[in-house]
Order: C-alpha cells, then structure tokens, then sequence
C-alpha cells in the first residue's frame, strides 16, 4: 500500500509539473489548491507523500500551497523553485 501511495503521488507530481510547465509556468491546481493540497516540501524532508494543513498555507503562482507544518511553509516561501515540481 505504501509503495502505491508512492507511485500515485510521483504521477501526480510529475504531471503536475510538466503539463503546465508547457503552458508558460503556471502551477498545476485542483479547486485553486497547488498539487491537489499535498505538501511539496514533506515529500524532500520525509521522502513521502504528506497532505497539508488549511493552517499553513502559502499563495505562489496564482495557487494554493497547502503544509504539514509552519516550518515547511516558511521554507517553501523561501525559496518556492527549490520545492515546486
């Protein structure tokens, strides 16, 4: 199960990254929520899918970044390239 929430996160980040970015930088969103309100910055620092909190969040790129923690968001709007797909 474990493995299959893996793969099904990399295939919706991936496909987030790369069909917009086709279309002139623009983020992929679900409902104005940036990669369907997973945490971008979890998936480096744990290696796994982790969804955020509607506490922590960070407007970038006319989405919605949604985080599990207000470190990860701070980190995010630091550097935002370094995180998004």
């Amino acid at each position: 199960m474990r493995h299959l929430l893996k793969t099904v996160f990399l295939v919706l980040f991936i496909a987030g990254g790369t069909a917009p970015a086709l279309a002139g930088d623009q983020i992929f969103t679900s409902w104005g929520k940036a990669i369907r309100s997973y945490d971008p910055v979890a998936y480096f620092i744990e290696g796994k899918p982790v969804e955020g909190d509607s506490d922590f969040t960070h407007r970038w790129m006319d989405a919605k970044w949604y985080f599990a923690s207000a470190a990860n968001r701070d980190a995010f709007a630091k550097d935002p390239e370094r995180y998004a797909p």
